[in-house]
């Protein structure tokens, strides 16, 4: 008897019997293009069906209610497959309707009721992810084949519009809604709510202040729009920018951190200093230059401090250079020979501390708190005016479909 449904026992046996047989958690499976990605899920699929998406179905049936159909329709109706494209969906779909229908009339007679030898079934399938009586696998293959059109494969967001358009109330979207394929409706939606926000702040009305102060700092209606923009294409809600993420209570760990990572790298910074090469040299200066800068004031805010330190580092004419050649050491670990040598002899500790100090250089040079204020407020105001002209008018985009649907399937898990 073979160990799987077709003749060959391929090299990742175990992968795809895992992922035939696990499914009380997540499976990852990674593989190249042209290795039987879809022949795995599909084998999945038909596992499930046939085996613990049956028997969890089923329990939920009455005696009297029982029918194979029935429980088809459920099974199948449980089972979502995302694929990339909708031509690859459909193609899915086939390949597990065939894989029903090659199960369901496979000949057991000549093999005395067990499966052929040697016979492919189902490319990929493995006989020990499915129930050890074969009649009760061919009767359920018969059913599931019947209600095959429950399955639902599609690509991500397709799955989404569906699950909004069943659920729109729960979903917060108009019940009419249009998806904005080219995001046309949307640029529309920002361009208005932009304009209309900063025509009256200029004059004076809700965020003057702000908009004036941005305007100062060559940030105006160009520059505000494509921020909006660029957030709903990240799938931000207006919600995430109500309340300023760079108050007391979020900067303070940030400070503490950045210090510590100074104290701890600066000793390592004083032995890099005697290693060739002036650019390296130099780096090591700035930051033990860095580290000798007075420390925070007891009670002093952190925005403050962060804004010092912003500042000092840029009034150094080199900063640049410097800031560069720390992030190949902590964050893209390219290193002439001589620092290669060096960082191979640094604890893990000592390195910890030049990653933190990299990433904190990502933010720290153009930290200005004020600045990022105005924006703040200019763009929660901007992103919310967007959204209720969106809400109004019915328009969904491509990131709000996967948005809503997440949102929906985290606060109605029942759906």
């Amino acid at each position: 008897m073979e160990d799987s449904l077709h003749s060959d026992r391929l090299p990742d046996f175990e992968d795809r019997l895992v992922a035939q047989t696990v499914f009380d958690r997540p499976v990852v499976l990674e593989a190249g293009a042209g290795t039987g990605k879809t022949a795995a899920l599909v084998a999945r699929i038909v596992a499930w069906s046939l085996g613990p998406g049956w028997d969890m179905a089923l329990s939920g049936f009455d005696a009297a209610e029982i029918d194979n159909d029935r429980v088809a329709a459920v099974v199948l109706n449980g089972v979502v497959a995302i694929t990339f494209t909708e031509d690859a969906a459909a193609e899915m779909a086939r390949r597990v309707a065939q894989a029903f229908d090659e199960i369901h009339r496979v000949d057991t007679s000549a093999a005395g009721g067990d499966w052929p030898e040697g016979k492919t079934v189902v490319t990929g399938l493995y006989r020990q992810a499915l129930p050890e009586d074969i009649a009760t696998v061919k009767s359920r293959a018969a059913a599931l084949l019947t209600e095959v059109e429950w399955l639902r494969i599609s690509t991500i967001h397709a799955f989404a519009r569906a699950l909004l358009a069943r659920f729109p109330v729960e979903a917060g979207v108009h019940p009419s809604f249009e998806v904005d394929a080219d995001g046309t409706a949307t640029d529309d939606c920002v361009e208005w709510a932009v304009e209309e926000l900063l025509t009256g702040a200029y004059r004076g009305e809700i965020l003057g202040n702000d908009a004036l102060l941005l305007a100062g700092r060559g940030v105006g209606p160009v520059e505000i729009r494509d921020s909006v923009a660029a957030l709903l294409g990240d799938g931000c809600p207006p919600e995430a920018l109500a309340e300023d993420p760079m108050g007391e209570q979020q900067l303070a760990p940030i400070v503490k951190r950045f210090f510590e990572s100074l104290d701890t790298f600066a000793p390592v910074a004083l032995k890099i200093t005697e290693i060739a090469g002036s650019r390296t040299v130099a780096t090591a200066q700035w930051l033990l230059d860095l580290a000798g800068q007075d420390r925070p004031q007891v009670g002093e805010s952190p925005g403050i401090t962060l804004a010092g330190v912003a500042q000092w580092i840029r009034d150094q004419s080199d900063g640049d250079e410097n800031i560069k050649r720390l992030k190949l050491w902590g964050l893209e670990y390219d290193y002439s020979q001589a620092e290669e040598e060096f960082f191979e002899s640094v604890s893990d500790t000592e390195f910890d501390a030049v990653r933190q100090l990299a990433e904190a250089m990502e933010f720290i040079p153009t930290f200005d708190p004020e600045v990022f204020g105005a924006l703040r407020r200019i763009l929660h105001e901007s992103l919310t005016r967007v959204e209720i002209e969106k809400r109004r008018s019915g328009i969904v985009g491509f990131q709000d479909l996967l948005t809503g649907a997440r949102y929906l399937l985290d606060q109605h898990p029942g759906v």
